[in-house]
């Protein structure tokens, strides 16, 4: 008897941070489109929570649950040196992405509340640009050296660290 199944591939725990960074592009455009034009509360509202949000949680979840393992699985492959470097670019992006956002968000926040604000263009600009940037790097260089560093159990347990008790990443 041939038995056709064939074994399931398990999830891409990378998606559900692709997705989160398709939405979080979005409110950047959403952001860069209250300089232009007339901000309405909800408007202002929408932004700052899709952006809080997604800095707070994002964040966390590459650098606790996917920075450390991928430095774990770079010693036993032998790409430390490369895995480091890019870890650590992307963290200072992060806390660089972290101090922009502190000086934007006073303003954001007013107008959510009903008060005036003016948002400093250039800030706003040089978010979006690392934001661009960041995405990039991770979804072109960070991912698919993870999915050819990280074993098939170790995909698994990231997808499983990813779903479980991080409902943001999908909702961001």
């Amino acid at each position: 008897m041939h038995n056709d199944s064939v074994s399931p591939v398990p999830p891409d725990p990378f998606t559900p941070l692709i997705v989160a960074h398709a939405r979080m592009l979005k409110c950047v455009e959403s952001l860069r489109d209250l300089l232009h034009a007339p901000w309405s509360a909800a408007s202002a509202a929408a932004v700052d929570a899709c952006l809080s949000a997604h800095i707070a949680e994002h964040h966390r979840i590459e650098e606790e649950d996917l920075f450390p393992l991928l430095i774990e699985a770079s010693v036993a492959r032998d790409k430390l040196g490369r895995m480091m470097a890019l870890i650590e670019t992307l963290t200072l992006d992060h806390r660089d992405m972290e101090r922009i956002w502190l000086q934007l968000r006073p303003a954001i926040v007013r107008v959510s509340g009903g008060r005036r604000a003016v948002l400093d263009s250039f800030l706003v600009d040089c978010f979006a640009a690392l934001q661009v940037i960041h995405v990039a790097n991770e979804e072109t260089v960070l991912f698919p050296l993870a999915r050819t560093t990280l074993s098939g159990i170790q995909l698994a347990a990231l997808t499983r660290r990813i779903r479980r008790g991080r409902g943001a990443v999908h909702s961001v």
